[in-house]
């Protein structure tokens, strides 16, 4: 999305609420609100008992910076970033009223969504 040529900083509000600022110079800063659901909060904890752990660090980059975007379920947006050389994971959000609301994230295996 933004090529990897900007570095997004956070600050964390609490467990569902993050901002992130991009600076694409010295006059531009986008500010990109992201809201985890219930349910996306929970699902850390739920990957952690499977014995995969996945950072809201990572479920952010995916959305700021995937590999792939899936529009065909839209109003939903499914961003893909490989995380390791078997698997990736996958984000499902919207994007409504200037904020990105992560309703699910899941990993899968390369082959699978290749």
């Amino acid at each position: 999305m933004w090529g990897g040529v900007v570095r997004p900083s956070f600050c964390l509000l609490n467990s569902f609420f993050y901002f992130t600022l991009f600076n694409l110079g010295k006059s531009v800063i986008i500010i990109l609100m992201i809201i985890f659901t219930k349910h996306a909060d929970g699902k850390f904890l739920i990957l952690k008992k499977h014995k995969f752990f996945v950072s809201r660090r990572l479920v952010i980059d995916t959305i700021t910076n995937p590999d792939l975007i899936d529009y065909s379920r839209r109003p939903l947006i499914i961003a893909q970033r490989k995380i390791d050389s078997r698997h990736v994971l996958r984000v499902v959000y919207k994007y409504e009223l200037g904020k990105n609301i992560v309703i699910t994230f899941y990993p899968g295996r390369v082959t699978q969504y290749e």
